[in-house]
């Protein structure tokens, strides 16, 4: 190759490098953030509306208790988030008392409860929102929003092509 050829391609390769990184820069600094949760709970809502035919009002009931039980959820997340923190910080200590270690998990397994509550109590509002064939439609879906779950958490090659094709209803994710 030619001294001409090889510097050519040298500026070339230059200019990409320069682009690429400038593009980067922007999108990880510059450019704002969409807000993910916000339209994932969009799309769910959608997709509920969809699948389970809801009129207006219900739809509209449904997002106000969906976005009420958000609100009850973030502080006890928030909490959850913290009290595991400390727990893997006790864990982490040259000492660990067992006695904190299991005051720790106590304190986690009640925050726990405090949410399952939560969105138990969330459920059942729905169901007077909904028909008695919604309601059905309903429970089959976050039945299978479970399974799918159980399936994620598998080793991929533990898991079979029944389990996935039982999960076909419900690909999309939601929170």
């Amino acid at each position: 190759m030619s001294k001409k050829t090889l510097t050519w391609i040298l500026i070339f390769s230059v200019i990409i490098n320069i682009s690429t990184l400038a593009t980067v820069s922007y999108h990880r600094w510059f450019k704002p953030k969409k807000q993910r949760t916000d339209r994932s709970r969009s799309n769910h809502h959608e997709f509920l509306s969809k699948k389970l035919g809801l009129t207006d009002e219900q739809s509209q009931k449904i997002k106000e208790l969906r976005s009420e039980l958000w609100q009850q959820l973030k502080p006890l997340k928030n909490q959850l988030n913290d009290e595991r923190r400390h727990f893997f910080q006790i864990q982490n200590q040259d000492t660990t008392n067992i006695e904190e270690i299991y005051n720790s998990i106590e304190r986690i397994s009640e925050i726990q409860k405090q949410m399952q509550r939560k969105t138990a109590e969330n459920l059942l509002a729905h169901q007077s929102i909904l028909t008695p064939e919604q309601r059905k439609k309903f429970f089959s879906i976050m039945a299978s929003r479970i399974k799918m779950g159980d399936s994620k958490r598998r080793h991929p090659s533990k898991s079979t092509k029944s389990e996935n094709q039982t999960n076909e209803p419900c690909k999309e994710q939601h929170p």
